[in-house]
């Protein structure tokens, strides 16, 4: 009888230290995931940032463009005025 109950206390024992090994596993691959989570939460942050300056720069060049569109129109001005000047000068003739 002792040699059961001995027996019955080593397989509890076993079977104890089997489950605190489970726990110590599934308690790091928690912490894995947790890792994992605030590197992807980290770049997602970094990700809406790039996202935000890349808005903000596309809104410049759109400005840049606008301003860049107004110059060539004055410039076809200019030079609508040299060739209504030259063709004055060409009809004087």
């Amino acid at each position: 009888m002792i040699d059961a109950a001995e027996s019955n206390f080593k397989s509890i024992d076993d079977n104890v230290a089997n489950m605190i090994d489970k726990f110590q596993k599934i308690g790091a691959g928690m912490q894995v995931i947790a890792n994992s989570t605030t590197e992807i939460n980290d770049n997602v942050e970094s990700l809406s940032a790039i996202s935000k300056d890349v808005s903000a720069l596309s809104e410049e060049g759109m400005a840049a463009s606008d301003v860049a569109v107004e110059k060539f129109e004055e410039f076809g001005e200019i030079l609508q005025n040299i060739y209504d000047q030259a063709d004055k000068l060409t009809q004087m003739q």
